[in-house]
């Protein structure tokens, strides 16, 4: 069955008692075709995970997400082949939340399609949505979302090619830069603190990471 316009507004909106009726065909006079599947598709072929992927509250979408997935929804549901997931896109836009949800559900960590989630994560294809979040928080984002990723079991090797076109870029460069941003919150203990912690989890997944003086004596 094809999503309405109704039920995939409810899906980006978090709204879990409107998709919950969707599901349960309740009213029936709302719904004369009987209950929704919980694998049904807009037209463009986007199911209720992902189109919750597209909210703009997280709170609410994690909720709807976290419902959805109790109601056998694939967390690793996408449009098309060679699409993003919704853990690609909550990696994009940096939903530390939503990113937990996911891999906590068994969401592919090592999708390299349409890039691997750590690299988007830690900022690899230098996508900034909000541009007028202050750079800290922006970067307390990152470190929350590769953190969940990396204790997920993520993948450290391979490349990527950046959206500007430079690359081969390796995952090792994409956090040396991450971690070596810390310089630009030094007046924030916590962005440090939080070095110290993504450090540690980037070497005991196996990685080798380059960050700058002061992070390794400290």
């Amino acid at each position: 069955m094809v999503l309405s316009a109704l039920v995939c507004i409810h899906a980006k909106d978090g709204n879990v008692a409107g998709v919950r009726r969707y599901l349960d065909g309740d009213p029936p006079q709302l719904h004369p075709q009987g209950p929704g599947d919980i694998h049904d598709v807009d037209e463009f072929g986007r199911g209720l995970l992902l189109l919750a992927s597209y909210g703009n509250n997280e709170t609410r979408c994690v909720r709807l997400m976290r419902f959805l997935l109790s109601r056998g929804a694939d967390v690793d549901q996408r449009k098309s082949p060679g699409t993003a997931t919704a853990l690609h896109r909550a990696c994009f836009f940096r939903s530390s939340t939503t990113i937990d949800l996911l891999v906590s559900h068994g969401a592919d960590v090592h999708n390299a399609v349409p890039a691997p989630p750590v690299f988007i994560a830690a900022g690899g294809l230098d996508f900034y949505p909000e541009e007028d979040i202050p750079f800290a928080e922006v970067l307390w984002q990152r470190f929350k979302c590769v953190l969940h990723l990396l204790r997920a079991g993520a993948a450290l090797d391979g490349f990527i090619h950046t959206s500007i076109g430079q690359g081969p870029v390796s995952l090792e460069r994409v956090f040396e830069k991450l971690i070596g941003e810390h310089e630009d919150s030094n007046s924030h203990l916590w962005a440090l603190n939080l070095s110290h912690e993504l450090l540690r989890a980037v070497r005991a997944a196996g990685g080798e990471v380059a960050v700058l003086d002061d992070l390794r004596r400290a």
